[in-house]
């Protein structure tokens, strides 16, 4: 199971059970901010938090723990992914700012386009 997949997964298992990032924390030992660490893909459980997270989920201890060597990501490719998550959270939050001000749709993607362009350089 890839990282991405064990992420999707525990997050729609946790959907469906109607639980919150700190109640699964609480039945598994850890915390909220490890869970959220978890589902926003800045960290990966180990492999004996893996077998707790299935047990709270009731499924077999090995369900999570698949092929751990190819789900390992390398530094580089985390501190991308947190900047594009960085980015795109960035533009949502300018572009509720332009929502409130009232521009038309055109200036608002002028707007953010040129905003985009920055932020990627």
């Amino acid at each position: 199971m890839s990282e991405k997949e064990l992420v999707q997964e525990i997050i729609i298992l946790r959907g469906r059970r109607g639980w919150t990032q700190q109640e699964l924390a609480n039945r598994i030992g850890t915390t909220q901010r490890t869970v959220a660490a978890w589902e926003s893909g800045n960290s990966i459980p180990r492999k004996a938090m893996r077998v707790r997270i299935a047990q709270a989920f009731e499924l077999p201890d090995d369900y999570f723990l698949g092929n751990l060597l190819t789900d390992t990501k390398s530094t580089a490719e985390k501190s991308a992914a947190k900047e594009q998550q960085d980015t795109a959270q960035l533009l949502d939050k300018f572009s509720s700012m332009l929502d409130s001000e009232g521009l038309s749709d055109e200036k608002k993607t002028m707007l953010l386009d040129s905003v985009s362009e920055i932020l990627q350089k």
